[in-house]
């Protein structure tokens, strides 16, 4: 089978990346995605290029193409929710490891506004970048801003917490163990659902290993530190280790 040059690979990124960006639905991205391939290998073999395909513009190509397929809101609320569900539930069973569970309407909305804010501007950002030519220097511009809204919107929510009052809801503790039944519930519906364990991984290795160093009577903080750590390397492995081993196979 002929590779594919690097311009076309290039390419069918962007393609994939725009259209998932722009809220597509996954499987219809990924058959398309697979018909152009085929499309673009054999006009390699015949000694075209990538534009024997897209024309003079690539991105207005790949716009062209999104412009064609329904918009998944289906999708979109599962990967809402997904965030949502899974931001919210490290608060929460913080809270109930430590014994009690309360939540406020303004911290509720101010998060879930966070959310929706997030969202969209990291899917402008990533339309942004699979149609323009863009330098290694606007990339980490692009990059920064976005986790500079982060950590505002994060700041933001907290401080709406502690200076807006609002109605508050303090659970007992049989009501706060069905709710964190209810969130694992969901939380195992929306990894099945979309595919991805990112969230539920982050649950256990955040909070298994303070459920264990807990019982060894540990200081409060190491265990909080400790589990901090385990669920970064762990985050790692669950990310980077399928690259690198697809990697070492490529080489092979």
């Amino acid at each position: 089978m002929h590779p594919l040059s690097t311009e076309s690979t290039r390419f069918l990124e962007d393609l994939k990346i725009y259209l998932l960006a722009s809220g597509k639905n996954e499987q219809a991205t990924q058959d398309i995605v697979s018909e152009l391939e085929d499309h673009l290998r054999d006009a390699e073999t015949d000694g075209k290029s990538v534009k024997s395909i897209t024309g003079g513009s690539p991105a207005a190509y790949i716009q062209s193409i999104s412009n064609e397929l329904a918009f998944d809101w289906k999708g979109l609320l599962q990967i809402f929710g997904l965030v949502l569900v899974g931001g919210s539930s490290f608060s929460f069973f913080q809270q109930l490891f430590n014994g009690s569970v309360s939540y406020n309407a303004i911290l509720l909305l101010s998060f879930a506004s966070a959310v929706a804010l997030l969202i969209v501007c990291l899917a402008l950002i990533l339309r942004y970048l699979s149609t323009h030519t863009v330098s290694p220097v606007r990339q980490k511009v692009l990059s920064g801003l976005f986790g500079g809204l982060f950590s505002v919107s994060i700041l933001v929510t907290v401080l709406a917490d502690r200076f807006i009052d609002s109605p508050t809801v303090t659970f007992s503790l049989p009501v706060s163990y069905a709710i964190g039944l209810l969130y694992l519930v969901v939380i195992v519906w929306l990894s099945v659902s979309s595919g991805t364990w990112v969230i539920a991984i982050g649950l256990a290795a955040y909070f298994l290993p303070q459920f264990v160093l807990h019982q060894t009577g540990v200081n409060g903080l190491i265990v909080i530190l400790s589990s901090y750590l385990i669920s970064m390397i762990s985050m790692n492995l669950y990310f980077f280790l399928p690259m690198l081993l697809t990697k070492r196979q490529m080489q092979k």
